[in-house]
């Protein structure tokens, strides 16, 4: 965790919690635990703890901070390794935690009829997600037209196309703002234009 909040700019040790999931609350953060492939470590295009678990049946965690289709460079112990993803594909059975940053700390989940700063947030990244800049009065309800456009990007990214935007979809988006999250991929073109 401590390698994980660094990629995200945070001193681990400075941040009051007993876990590292309230550490990361207490940074405006919040974990997302997962069970998945390594192409959904790709769609998420971020650093993500994994959970290996060794012949013996004893589990260990790694950061994961890069991926390419052969390979995947890890943190252990603090040390940095690159290993082949078949390597570590033995040895990891889906299990993984993300962080992500909400738009605004109390909504988590946005939806049809909600309110607020956080849906102005959603117009401007689905926005930059079509290439076009945010409408000058972007209006802070999630209107018929908003959850269309949503489901759109939903069904791109092959997320859940519900037209509810959730810890997932949220967390995808924010890969079109500014002040984004770290990459997982170099080189990863996060603002593609549709």
């Amino acid at each position: 965790m401590k390698n994980l909040f660094e990629r995200w700019g945070l001193d681990y040790a400075a941040l009051a919690g007993a876990t590292g999931c309230e550490r990361a609350l207490n940074a405006g953060l919040h974990c997302v635990y997962k069970t998945g492939t390594w192409n959904n470590l790709r769609e998420h295009n971020r650093p993500v703890v994994i959970e290996l678990q060794d012949p013996s049946g004893r589990k260990h965690h790694a950061l994961v901070t890069a991926l390419s289709a052969d390979s995947v460079s890890l943190v252990m112990g603090g040390e940095p390794q690159e290993f082949s993803v078949p390597e570590v594909g033995r040895l990891w059975f889906g299990k993984y935690l993300l962080l992500w940053k909400p738009a605004t700390p109390t909504q988590e989940i946005l939806r049809l009829g909600d309110r607020g700063e956080a849906i102005v947030w959603l117009r401007d990244a689905l926005a930059r997600f079509r290439g076009e800049p945010l409408a000058a009065e972007a209006s802070d309800l999630f209107d018929k037209d908003l959850q269309e456009q949503l489901m759109q990007f939903q069904r791109r990214h092959r997320l859940t196309s519900d037209g509810v935007a959730g810890q997932i979809t949220l967390a995808k988006l924010q890969g079109y703002l500014t002040g984004k999250s770290p990459a997982l991929i170099a080189g990863a073109v996060t603002a593609e234009v549709r």
